[in-house]
């Protein structure tokens, strides 16, 4: 089926669905200052999603890829239970961003919940508005911030 990352199965849209009205459904408690909570086994699966379609895009149109050669952006979901599905290394190789689910070293690594580094990585709480541990080179995680679409 079509999609913007190119031909994938027909349940990608169902999942593509579910992380755009959960951002969105963030989004209203943050405005409105409720709470807003979501299962961790879906906000580390929103993190992969994202990864995915970072992998995929970074770099289109001349942009600047989103890590410099030697960068790497390792995410640790707290959460209790996630084991590997809540560990993320990103890097950048000869063809772009890559990602795993492997445990690495980061220039930067983050460590919190996934519900809170989810929003982070989707600008929708800073990491000084959440309770998640940002250890390295800061200069590093903005960079990726500022070089990845929404």
């Amino acid at each position: 089926m079509w999609t913007f990352l190119g031909p994938r199965p027909a349940g990608w849209w169902v999942r593509r669905r579910l992380h755009e009205v959960a951002v969105h459904r963030a989004d209203v408690a943050i405005t409105v200052g409720g709470e807003f909570t979501l299962e961790p086994n879906v906000a580390a699966d929103g993190i992969s999603e994202f990864l995915e379609r970072i992998a995929v895009q970074a770099g289109s149109g001349g942009t600047p890829l989103p890590l410099e050669d030697d960068d790497t952006l390792h995410l640790h979901a707290t959460d209790p239970g996630l084991l590997e599905a809540g560990e993320w290394t990103v890097r950048r190789d000869e063809r772009g961003v890559t990602w795993s689910h492997r445990h690495g070293k980061g220039a930067v690594a983050l460590r919190g919940g996934a519900t809170e580094l989810l929003l982070a990585m989707v600008r929708r709480l800073s990491v000084a508005d959440t309770g998640i541990e940002l250890l390295g080179d800061a200069g590093v995680w903005q960079k990726w911030l500022d070089r990845t679409p929404l």
